[in-house]
């Protein structure tokens, strides 16, 4: 088994908190990763995401990200961002992410592997994976990495 994980940035800013996250299979993790309540944050945040891709053959669920409130975070692939969904949870009023244009965001249905790029439709309940558009359909993300980066 092995896994895939980040290098640390170097000489990053006082304010920004780096972390590292990383999993061969979100299967082998028992729950979803959660961004901490925006009530815990004093500013503004950016939740930034690094992916990493990997075959796909042995990893039955690719990551969910969930947001305050299990708010669905989506991803933005043009700033490299991940932001609030507030068409999915609109009574969620927490926005300590940049906003966005809906349609900016990539959201796949439950565990399935994509086969083009296109914004899902959500139901509730649904788990949702997050990819970005450029996965080829032969892979799947396997790793994650990510940091808060506040905004003074």
């Amino acid at each position: 088994m092995h896994h895939h994980g980040g290098p640390a940035v170097v000489d990053l800013p006082s304010n920004i908190i780096q972390n590292k996250y990383d999993w061969k299979c979100l299967d082998i993790s028992t729950t979803p990763l959660h961004v901490k309540d925006c009530m815990n944050v004093r500013s503004q945040t950016i939740f930034k995401v690094d992916l990493f891709q990997q075959s796909y053959e042995d990893c039955e669920k690719p990551i969910q990200i969930l947001g305050p409130g299990e708010t669905i975070l989506a991803w933005n692939m043009d700033d490299n961002t991940l932001l609030m969904n507030s068409s999915y949870y609109a009574k969620n009023t927490e926005w300590c992410y940049t906003d966005s244009n809906f349609e900016d965001s990539v959201l796949i249905h439950p565990y399935g592997r994509p086969t083009e790029c296109l914004s899902a439709p959500i139901i509730v309940g649904d788990p949702v994976t997050v990819v970005p558009c450029r996965v080829p359909t032969v892979e799947q993300i396997q790793g994650i990495t990510w940091q808060f980066l506040k905004i003074y």
